[in-house]
């Protein structure tokens, strides 16, 4: 059974692994100098932040994935991004990304979201097939300003549409 829950301090270190692994497992090693960022070292200060949520998904005791939502830098202030939603291998197709992707979306409507934008690379195929199930709508370009110009897919949910009764 799957739990979703809100990101501990104890909890960051796998996090991390998660994130470097799934990474690495899609390319990005040869398209960053390093597949952490500075941004994901400081996971607990950046989602304990006003208006922003991360979540952990676990199964037994074990950590396998997360994912969060933060304000979309240069964007208007009702659009949060949804960001670091990363799940091991061996967990995918099992309904915990919607679990997470849904938890997300939800929260996002609960704080005044009115959308909720989501970049990630074409490689990444499953996870845009699951954004694409929960209504994301691809887009031509990126929206505000991530600063992560290694993404070249881009998809955003208008959450006043209905969003928020997922």
């Amino acid at each position: 059974m799957v739990r979703i829950m809100p990101l501990t301090e104890s909890d960051v270190p796998q996090i991390l692994k998660i994130i470097r692994e799934v990474r690495e497992e899609h390319g990005l090693k040869h398209r960053l100098g390093d597949v952490l960022e500075p941004s994901d070292r400081a996971l607990l200060v950046t989602y304990r932040k006003q208006h922003s949520r991360y979540f952990v998904a676990q199964v037994d005791s074990a950590i396998v994935g997360g994912a969060g939502i933060a304000p979309l830098p240069g964007a208007e202030a009702l659009t949060c991004e949804l960001q670091r939603m990363y799940l091991r291998p061996r967990y995918r197709n099992r309904g915990i990304g919607k679990a997470l992707l849904d938890r997300c979306i939800k929260v996002a409507s609960a704080l005044g979201y009115r959308g909720c934008y989501a970049e990630t690379i074409h490689e990444m195929t499953r996870a845009i097939a699951l954004y694409r199930s929960r209504g994301f709508q691809r887009l031509d370009a990126p929206l505000g300003d991530t600063g992560h110009s290694h993404n070249d897919c881009w998809l955003y949910l208008d959450l006043s549409i209905g969003g928020e009764s997922i």
